[in-house]
């Protein structure tokens, strides 16, 4: 907690030092603050264009979560998230935060770190998806796999061949062995 707290008065320190740099080049003072105020309203902008551009992929066109899922699903969602960072750091006051957010911005940097932005969000995604389960994934909390798992879990990494149902389960070879029982639920006259 202290290096985190250290590590933000440094930074903070470093944008003034930054600043200060940037007014004597200009021999200006309020130059740089419009600077500032213009880069912050065209990150809102960037940030604003991306939660739409989830949006969008959405079916209802609405839903800021079907959108992200269908994002993601079309590889896309890297490149959003990356998008939406860099314009909140463009709001930030600051010009080495603006410089970041300008470089994850631009079109061809922000597809090359859109890629490295998918496979962080595939990583939360799974790592949820193992939590909310109660385990590992695919068969999550079950123990050997999912009852009924094609295969009873055999093909999956860890699980060992024949785990994956519970004892007694019928297998999708058994119905020709056990033909299902006809009940007459019909009152008799």
């Amino acid at each position: 907690m202290v290096f985190l707290i250290l590590a933000i008065l440094a930074w903070i320190a470093l944008e003034i030092w930054a600043y200060i740099r940037i007014a004597r080049l200009m021999n200006d003072f309020l130059w740089p603050i419009i600077i500032q105020v213009v880069i912050s309203i065209i990150g809102f902008n960037r940030v604003k264009a991306h939660i739409g551009m989830i949006k969008a992929q959405a079916p209802d066109k609405e839903s800021f979560q079907t959108g992200m899922f269908a994002a993601f699903m079309a590889n896309r969602a890297g490149a959003h998230v990356v998008g939406i960072i860099g314009g909140v750091l463009m709001i930030i006051p600051g010009f080495i935060t603006d410089v970041i957010g300008l470089l994850l911005v631009l079109p061809g940097l922000n597809r090359l770190a859109g890629k490295l932005g998918n496979l962080i969000i595939g990583a939360v995604v799974r790592a949820s998806l193992a939590k909310m389960a109660g385990g590992g994934f695919p068969g999550a909390g079950f123990p050997g796999g999912f009852p009924g798992f094609p295969g009873g879990g055999g093909g999956i990494p860890g699980v060992p061949k024949g785990m994956g149902r519970f004892p007694g389960f019928a297998k999708p070879d058994d119905r020709r062995a056990y033909p299902p029982k006809i009940i007459d639920t019909k009152p008799e006259k």
